[in-house]
């Protein structure tokens, strides 16, 4: 899984293709620490070269023990790598992507 959205960089091209390449959930501090990698495209990806651009994000999360908690709850039963996805595709910098 990952997503796609053209964004442009700093170094002036784009990059399109997103993948989430490490995940921490910090249970004491309620955190998910996620690290995503963005390359040129999928073929780039595909071919084992190196992420274009690396970006960190840091979401409040909460354990799920049959209550309600907000924002975000998280079991330990979870697909880690399917949460951060779902959290990512809520976040600005994410609005409008594509799952690929």
């Amino acid at each position: 899984m990952a997503l796609k959205k053209v964004c442009n960089t700093d170094f002036g091209g784009t990059v399109e293709y997103w993948r989430v390449a490490k995940t921490l959930i910090n249970w004491v501090q309620e955190q998910a620490h996620i690290t995503v990698f963005g390359y040129l495209d999928e073929a780039t990806r595909q071919a084992g070269k190196a992420p274009f651009v690396v970006e960190n994000f840091v979401f409040e999360v909460h354990r799920d023990f049959g209550g309600v908690k907000t924002p975000f709850q998280f079991s330990p039963q979870d697909n880690v790598v399917d949460k951060a996805y779902t959290l990512l595709k809520a976040e600005d910098f994410f609005t409008g992507s594509e799952d690929v």
